[in-house]
């Protein structure tokens, strides 16, 4: 007896309507098994390991191919090269630093002996206008530069930087010419400076100024920087002991704050009288000989380029 016409198209309908469920039940089977990193390497690890018998059906390829220790993310270092950075990507400390050069945590610092400026502002506004380095650098520390009360600080002073100077005084040093110091702050580092200390002596000649910079590590809220010339007829001790009242005077007054030393010391070295402070210049800075130093309190802080 043939089936009426209406219960074929129920039964059509019954059966894909089960269909639908059917792939509905597994499409969330499917969903509901899911597997993490560690749990793919312990079925690789179960795999590799597992007894020769129990894998006669499988065969597993030799030839060419994307090995699971060979892919990129697992490449031991030094398969493609040494370095595991993205390409055209530049590393190293020096590259990150220049990325934010108003924020260091220690402020960068050009060091130079001049030998009088006054002839040479051409070329240092040269310099700062097209050299990125110095454009950026936080402080120029210059010794010897010769000023005197008829130069004034616009003729001396770059843009965007702040201008702290010491002449050399004739009546406490018994001349006239040569000398002084001066330190030139940058204003997209920091714009809070005081000067807490100068002096100008026969055998010695130093300014020492607080930065407070927009940006410090919580454990250095500023920084004492402290330009110093020492003549070359001055006696190492005398010029030593007034240096060393001058530190130990704003460091006792300034704890927290890191502290500077740079400038011309000649024949005079700081460590003899202050051993907790580390000489950073290790390239000859005159000739063969290292005359300009670099002191600080933070050990590995600064690396010397010439």
């Amino acid at each position: 007896m043939a089936p009426a016409h209406g219960d074929t198209s129920r039964t059509s309908l019954s059966l894909l309507l089960v269909l639908v469920l059917l792939l509905i039940f597994c499409v969330s089977i499917h969903s509901i098994i899911t597997y993490n990193r560690q749990t793919l390497l312990d079925i690789r690890h179960c795999v590799y390991n597992a007894p020769s018998e129990l894998l006669s059906n499988f065969v597993f390829s030799t030839g060419s191919g994307c090995n699971i220790v060979g892919c990129k993310h697992t490449r031991k270092r030094g398969s493609h090269g040494q370095h595991t950075r993205k390409r055209g990507s530049r590393g190293g400390l020096l590259a990150r630093l220049r990325r934010r050069p108003t924020r260091p945590p220690v402020p960068s610092i050009l060091l130079a002996n001049v030998q009088s400026i006054s002839n040479k502002l051409d070329e240092l506004h040269c310099c700062i206008n097209s050299q990125r380095d110095m454009r950026e650098c936080c402080v120029l520390c210059f010794s010897e530069t010769w000023l005197t009360s008829d130069t004034p600080d616009t003729a001396v002073q770059p843009d965007s930087f702040s201008l702290h100077r010491l002449d050399r005084h004739a009546e406490t040093t018994g001349k006239a010419k040569g000398g002084g110091v001066c330190l030139l702050v940058n204003n997209s580092w920091c714009t809070d400076v005081e000067v807490i200390s100068r002096c100008s002596s026969p055998v010695l000649e130093h300014l020492t100024i607080k930065c407070r910079p927009f940006y410090s590590p919580r454990e250095l809220p500023s920084v004492l920087i402290t330009a110093v010339y020492i003549p070359p007829q001055a006696k190492a001790a005398e010029a030593l002991e007034e240096l060393y009242t001058a530190i130990s005077g704003y460091e006792d007054k300034y704890l927290q704050a890191v502290s500077i030393v740079a400038g011309d010391f000649n024949h005079c070295s700081l460590k003899s009288v202050l051993p907790k402070y580390y000489q950073h210049i290790s390239c000859p800075t005159r000739g063969d000989k290292i005359l300009d130093h670099f002191y600080s309190t933070i050990k590995g802080a600064y690396r010397s380029i010439p």
